[in-house]
């Protein structure tokens, strides 16, 4: 299986190492961050690799990966279909409402990624978030391998009835679990998450993670999900997760960290200028 592109390979022209910042040390420790790729919005994803990579330390690279939907409809790993109304899309499993193009297409990380030969643990992340810390930070603090995966267990219940760009607000147990994944590709249990699981399941099945065991869910702080508008104002935090809508989107741009999003933004737009 071909790989997928990375961020260096979007970006006109490449951005190198050393045109972010970074040194030129040898890479001695690398892993692979999936970010979730939405075709309306690219500027978020591309932002978000940006501000991924410039967390990277000598002697570290960071692989960000974008989950191209078309790319697995391709390969014949994504096979959900869906009907289209008045600007919102249904799934046709459960005719629920869904807001994103890798809402469900996230769960193919195990699929995915062993296919392209890796193991150990990668990191799935929405597009809508902003790293303020290394995910190798991530890692080395917090990864247990008795776990599958590894998420910040949410209560998130929002009360607003749309989010983003107008697309419909759904509540479902364990909302925005998802989000963020520290997943574990060596986990035995990961192994029964079949590509035609992510194509039959209902989506709050995917999303509940009810493919494993309540004590093979591993529980993150809440910092390395921190949701705009929702979560304590006195965390710090390592990710900053734009969920109802990012600064992208003009009603956004005065949300808390907006600022730091557009400010990594520009430096990606201007990297890339020639």
């Amino acid at each position: 299986m071909e790989p997928v592109v990375e961020t260096s390979m979007v970006l006109r022209p490449p951005i190198s190492a050393m045109d972010v910042g970074l040194d030129a040390t040898p890479v001695y420790r690398k892993m692979s961050v999936l970010i979730g790729f939405n075709e309306s919005t690219p500027l978020s994803a591309m932002t978000c690799a940006y501000s991924i990579k410039k967390n990277e330390k000598p002697g570290e690279t960071i692989m960000c990966r974008f989950l191209f939907l078309e790319q697995l409809i391709d390969r014949g790993l994504y096979t959900r279909a869906y009907r289209y109304n008045k600007g919102q899309k249904y799934d046709l499993i459960d005719n629920k409402p869904f807001s994103t193009d890798f809402s469900f297409s996230r769960f193919l990380t195990q699929v995915y990624m062993t296919a392209m030969g890796a193991s150990g643990w990668v990191v799935f992340c929405d597009d809508d978030t902003l790293w303020r810390q290394s995910p190798f930070r991530l890692l080395d603090e917090h990864a247990d391998p008795k776990y599958a995966v590894m998420v910040v267990k949410h209560n998130h219940n929002p009360m607003q009835a749309v989010k983003m760009d107008g697309k419909i607000q759904t509540n479902y147990d364990r909302k925005n679990w998802s989000s963020v994944m520290l997943w574990n590709l060596d986990h035995p249990s990961n192994v029964n998450l079949t590509a035609d699981l992510v194509n039959t399941k209902p989506g709050a099945w995917l999303h509940g993670l009810r493919w494993l065991r309540d004590d093979e869910i591993g529980e993150l702080p809440e910092k390395w999900n921190w949701l705009v508008g929702h979560s304590p104002d006195t965390i710090d935090p390592a990710v900053v997760h734009f969920t109802q809508g990012g600064p992208w989107l003009r009603p956004y741009r005065r949300v808390r960290y907006a600022d730091d999003w557009l400010d990594k933004a520009v430096e990606l737009v201007n990297a890339g200028k020639p």
